[in-house]
């Protein structure tokens, strides 16, 4: 158990980069004691800029991040995990599904790879995402079959079948019309309240980071406000 006095997340991070004719400066710091915190603000802020350095995808110039006190990246100390090791589930905003591959087989495509094959209990911890999540019908089926809504939760247990220790969410309801949102948002809020991993979601709406975070962290100009 996370003692009281140490926060799941703690960031600091310095990057810069640079275009034709433009730069774009990141320097945050943040940290949050909750299970499910949100990154919130507007379109170029810095969000999702934020969210691939969590996950090993940006390597910042300088900075940390300690999840639960295991240390991610410290540049002054010489540590920066790899992505592959970093144990992280990432959900991207418009969930980058495999379209060849049927809904089991995307969420087991984490479990093999590097010339592992994956173990008889981690297959088993997937197929049980799958049903949990209401999916165990469409197990055969091509995503281009699914709805909105069956495409976010196959995306979803994907990244949870890895047993993450730590959960991004990339404005996961951009792409959605209103009235899907609305139901999508609920639908999920319902799905993560039972789940044992810290969440970070990004978003630029205020009724997402609502529903589905404790702490919410603004950030505008790469800077947190």
């Amino acid at each position: 158990m996370v003692s009281s006095a140490q926060p799941i997340l703690d960031v600091r991070l310095q990057m810069r980069l640079q275009a034709p004719g433009r730069a774009f400066d990141l320097d945050v710091a943040f940290s949050s004691h909750a299970d499910r915190t949100a990154l919130l603000g507007p379109s170029g802020a810095g969000k999702s800029l934020t969210l691939a350095a969590l996950a090993g995808l940006e390597r910042p110039h300088a900075g940390h991040i300690r999840i639960a006190g295991r240390c991610l990246l410290d540049t002054g100390a010489g540590v920066d995990l790899p992505a592959r090791d970093r144990r992280i589930g990432l959900v991207f905003q418009d969930y980058a599904l495999f379209p060849h591959l049927s809904v089991q087989q995307n969420i087991r495509f984490g479990l093999q790879g590097l010339g592992r094959r994956a173990l008889p209990q981690e297959l088993e911890h997937a197929d049980a995402l799958m049903m949990q999540f209401g999916l165990g019908a469409l197990a055969a089926s091509l995503p281009r079959h699914l709805s909105g809504g069956q495409r976010q939760r196959v995306a979803l247990a994907r990244a949870l079948a890895v047993r993450p220790t730590l959960l991004l969410l990339d404005e996961p309801f951009s792409a959605l019309d209103s009235g899907l949102r609305q139901r999508l948002r609920e639908d999920m809020a319902a799905l993560l309240r039972d789940l044992p991993v810290p969440l970070v979601i990004v978003s630029h709406d205020e009724q997402d980071v609502a529903a589905l975070a404790q702490t919410i962290v603004r950030i505008d100009g790469g800077r947190v406000i």
